[in-house]
């Protein structure tokens, strides 16, 4: 799996979850994260 699957599956999971606290967090480790290749 590549590096962004990855990050897309673990994005899904958390908004499955109905929780927007931890919405919320995921999109800051995102924000926070370098671009994965290709992404820029």
């Amino acid at each position: 799996m590549i590096r962004s699957e990855k990050k897309f599956n673990e994005l899904t999971s958390v908004l499955n979850k109905d929780n927007s606290i931890l919405i919320s967090e995921a999109i800051e480790l995102l924000r926070e994260e370098q671009p994965f290749e290709g992404a820029r």
